[in-house]
């Protein structure tokens, strides 16, 4: 079913927010612990939303909705003020055919943008710092993972107020990686990803993907944090929830630390020496679905506070080790 449920993190232990006015799976988060937006989703099944909320660190507020419902792994980034969200279904259940329709948050009202996605997708990853820059990687059209990247670019020309352009396209198609999440647009890196399931590790440059060397696991559905020089990929799924680690120097992948508990679909945050892993699907167990918490501090996992809540896949996630 789907959650209402928000919970925040302060570096050692999850308490529970405001619960949003409507629950829902396979939204689009962005923003700070303070400062948040939720946008879109599932709300039921089968069904797709517009609701838009606003979190002040307290509670949750109802906002101005989407132009356009959308579920299913819409992408999204920026700010609380300077938002963007792209791609979705806009009909459920999935599968589908992804929309290209991209929206622009301003702070108080959504604009259609006139540039829409090359490619309309969802299961997309999004990446920016607010509404005038912004990158879309992957994603899927049934039956197929997508290789597609494009960037959002708006500038103070009047006449031309944004657009996507394609950027490089991925060397290896797939859908559900494991990007860095603290990545800008122009020094990003994923792993893994489906289908089938991968080892194909990339770094972009703001114009190509180049492969690099591969993860040595193929996985999917697992987490990332960090950058294209410090990253951190954890968990998910090679057939089987899996408890593996791995770091990123910028060259090479080595084994990290590995969870206490192996899982797919978490939510994950923060930098390589400083991250939390929350939430997933431990695919085995009674229920599968779990509330727990790890934080690693680059050498060990450490079983913090568990969310109050068991939540999977498609949670959003966003903040530093100790405010997210």
């Amino acid at each position: 079913p789907s959650s209402s449920g928000s919970f925040e993190y302060n570096g050692t232990s999850w308490t529970a927010g405001g619960s949003m006015n409507t629950a829902r799976k396979y939204l689009a988060g962005f923003g700070l612990q303070t400062a948040a937006i939720a946008a879109g989703g599932n709300p039921t099944t089968p069904s797709v939303g517009a609701q838009t909320e606003l979190y002040d660190g307290t509670s949750w507020s109802e906002v101005n909705d989407l132009n356009t419902s959308r579920g299913s792994g819409l992408g999204g980034a920026g700010t609380s003020t300077s938002g963007i969200i792209m791609g979705g279904l806009t009909t459920a259940p999935a599968p589908g055919t992804g929309t290209g329709t991209t929206e622009t948050w301003d702070g108080t009202n959504w604009s259609t943008s006139p540039a829409t996605l090359a490619t309309g997708r969802y299961g997309i990853s999004g990446a920016g710092a607010n509404n005038t820059a912004a990158v879309a990687m992957g994603g899927r059209n049934a039956p197929d993972s997508l290789a597609n990247t494009e960037e959002f670019n708006r500038s103070a020309n009047v006449i031309t107020a944004a657009a996507w352009a394609s950027g490089g396209n991925l060397n290896t198609a797939r859908s559900y990686n494991m990007p860095a999440m603290q990545s800008p647009q122009t020094a990003g890196l994923i792993a893994g990803g489906e289908s089938p399931r991968k080892t194909n590790a990339e770094e972009y440059d703001g114009t190509t993907w180049t492969e690099q060397n591969d993860i040595p696991t193929a996985i999917a559905a697992g987490a990332g944090a960090g950058t294209q020089t410090s990253g951190i990929v954890f968990g998910g799924y090679d057939g089987t929830a899996v408890n593996n680690s791995f770091e990123y120097d910028g060259s090479t992948w080595t084994a990290g630390g590995s969870l206490n508990t192996a899982r797919q679909g978490m939510g994950g945050f923060g930098t390589q020496t400083a991250c939390i892993s929350a939430g997933g699907d431990d695919i085995t167990g009674t229920p599968r679905y779990v509330a727990v918490c790890e934080s690693y501090n680059g050498t060990a996992w450490t079983n913090t506070t568990s969310l109050p809540n068991i939540r999977q896949l498609g949670l959003g996630n966003a903040g530093t080790s100790t405010a997210g």
